[in-house]
């Protein structure tokens, strides 16, 4: 499809030809472009009528016998040998979309592959329109104004990954860096390239992320070589590799699916806004067993949320990723107010309240929880003080130790001196609040959960045990969402909890 466009259009060397040719003969040859003719300026003379050409062309007959006219011929043949320059990126481009063109006939924007030969084919014109590219790089096309790279369609990364779909090869765009869909032209298969932006301090934290994703897929390594079947039960992305590209620091990850945001949206039943229970049981399972592995390895993640845990292909596996915001639990840092995203950020941190730990994962690991099987959000305030104060409506005032421990709540205005909540309401006005008694009909856990829980008929065979497994569900999350750290689930305890001991079989 590609090699009989080029039989009668333009190849990629044939633009290096001019680029060549401009160094010494300020005349480009005319180029004829799938039927269409571009003149340059040595050739509007021959054909006068044609509304494509460029600029019409001066006799020169000046003899150079004189320094002077020496220096004026110089700066001509300078000034034109830029246009011609010119004159080869637009060039390149037309040839660049004309390529894309052909390449979404051959993968299309569902991720549906062609066969393996076409997909070859594709490659090397990806690899041949790289190295032209490269020869006649485009100042500021790499990024944008903010440090993120800014990728072209088939452009190859290192020699080796090419960027599919340029419109919809970004998988996602973060505060650190933006994910490009690749073809990995050794392998053929499809990857995930995290490049960060170009930014000292973006790269200093990815250089942190790369060090303990290592560590973590290493400790997988060890536990694949003793596990009796090989498999990766870490439920941790896989980093491939790494390598710089035009000053960016780029991160090779195994392809999933996507996360679990947007499966949700997906997947999401008519009338019911969660997913399967039996889909939840088995996420829930995997995301205590990444969480395990992690507290194995000494690592905090401090941002799990449902945007941050990705699905395979086929929809079985689950695996955390992006750990951006990760630390290792000795390096005992203190605590920062704003860490996890906001709607998943436990108690602790709003308050201040001593060093984190692995129990902040587990906390936003309840809140997913809780999402995946209702489909709403279960702490949604407007910032760090109305996120306690819903919070509290939930579960309870915190204990007088708590608050008195806890940094943040004299200087946030969160509590005054008797310990009453001082909530800042939207329209400006505080509300002191001295108790909480969350309504058992509609504020407890229990409650919000048994609103979005799916109903099933009642001669269903199924239904007793989706209402038992309900029951469970809901002891589960209250453990995971306990308010002081210490009390809060294990990973290890999570595991056998019955919940997640016995499978789901709706």
């Amino acid at each position: 499809m590609i090699a009989s466009w080029t039989q009668q259009g333009m190849t990629t060397t044939t633009a290096n030809a001019i680029e060549s040719q401009a160094s010494t003969t300020i005349r480009p040859l005319p180029v004829r472009l799938g039927g269409i003719t571009l003149l340059t300026e040595g050739d509007k003379e021959d054909d006068k009528s044609s509304h494509l050409s460029t600029r019409s062309t001066e006799k020169e007959d000046k003899k150079c016998t004189l320094p002077d006219g020496l220096a004026a011929l110089k700066a001509k043949m300078a000034q034109d040998k830029a246009k011609a320059l010119a004159e080869v990126t637009v060039l390149r481009e037309v040839v660049h979309r004309k390529v894309t063109e052909t390449a979404h006939r051959m993968v299309s924007d569902t991720g549906e592959e062609a066969t393996e030969a076409h997909i070859k084919v594709m490659l090397e014109k990806a690899r041949e329109l790289q190295e032209n590219r490269e020869k006649t790089p485009v100042e500021g096309e790499r990024d944008d104004n903010e440090g993120y790279f800014v990728p072209s369609h088939l452009e190859t990364l290192d020699g080796r990954y090419v960027v599919l779909n340029s419109g919809s090869s970004q998988i996602s765009k973060g505060v650190f860096s933006n994910v490009l869909k690749c073809k990995d032209n050794k392998t053929l298969e499809d990857v995930a390239i995290k490049i960060i932006r170009k930014n000292d301090v973006m790269t200093k934290a990815a250089e942190k992320e790369v060090k303990l994703l290592r560590r973590l897929n290493d400790e997988a390594d060890n536990m694949c070589a003793k596990d009796l079947k090989g498999k990766d039960r870490s439920h941790i992305i896989r980093l491939m590799r790494t390598f710089g590209y035009h000053g960016h620091m780029c991160l090779v990850f195994e392809a999933m699916w996507s996360n679990l945001r947007d499966a949700m949206k997906k997947y999401a039943s008519p009338g019911v806004r969660g997913l399967a229970p039996r889909a939840v049981w088995s996420y829930s399972r995997q995301l205590v067993l990444g969480l395990k592995h992690m507290k194995m390895c000494g690592i905090i993640h401090a941002d799990i949320k449902p945007d941050n845990v990705l699905i395979s292909k086929n929809h079985a596996q689950l695996k955390i990723c992006d750990l951006g915001s990760a630390c290792e639990i000795q390096e005992g840092e203190e605590i920062v107010e704003y860490l996890v995203s906001r709607f998943y950020r436990a108690p602790e941190i709003m308050l201040g309240y001593r060093n984190y730990s692995y129990a902040i994962d587990m906390w936003a690991i309840g809140c997913t929880i809780f999402e995946l099987w209702t489909g709403k959000i279960l702490f949604q305030g407007r910032n760090n003080n109305d996120m306690l104060k819903q919070i509290q409506d939930v579960k309870g005032k915190f204990l007088p130790g708590v608050i008195r421990s806890s940094k943040f709540v004299k200087s946030r205005g969160h509590f005054n001196e008797e310990g009453d909540f001082m909530w800042k309401q939207k329209n400006g006005v505080v509300k002191t609040i001295k108790d909480f008694e969350p309504n058992p009909s509609c504020d407890t856990i229990r409650a919000k959960v048994l609103q979005g829980t799916r109903k099933l008929a009642a001669d269903d065979n199924n239904r007793k045990h989706l209402e038992e497994k309900t029951e469970e569900l809901i002891d589960l999350i209250e453990k995971m969402t306990a308010l002081e750290p210490a009390k809060r689930i294990t990973p290890e305890e999570a595991l056998e909890h019955p919940f997640l001991a016995s499978q789901v079989l709706v």
